[in-house]
């Protein structure tokens, strides 16, 4: 009994760390796009060649997301992200739930 609790607690705590550190993870790549529905994404391409969209809540965001548009310079440019979770909403402002969410951007 004494082995499984800990077993628990042991699992208990890397999934809670395995968590912690997706949220502080970061991502370098180029802007590809920015879209705007009910709420507002960069699409980055990572140096890996990968193609990730997270909502844009980083602070160089506000501008782009208070226009719905982000200027055509930026396509292209060079940044790293930093990522966490953002709460995503319909048309009408109710809390749809959870996603990725660029949360800062550091220009390169």
């Amino acid at each position: 009994m004494y082995l499984r609790s800990a077993f628990a607690i042991t699992l208990f705590g890397l999934l809670s760390l395995s968590a912690e550190a997706q949220q502080g993870q970061t991502l370098t790549g180029t802007i590809k796009e920015f879209t705007c529905g009910d709420n507002c994404y960069l699409t980055i391409r990572t140096e890996q060649g990968r193609e990730e969209t997270a909502l844009c809540e980083a602070k160089d965001c506000q501008p782009w997301n208070d226009m719905t548009a982000m200027p055509a310079k930026f396509i292209g440019r060079r940044i790293r992200v930093g990522v966490g979770n953002g709460i995503q909403y319909d048309g009408s402002g109710r809390r749809m739930g959870t996603m990725k969410s660029f949360r800062t951007i550091t220009w390169l």
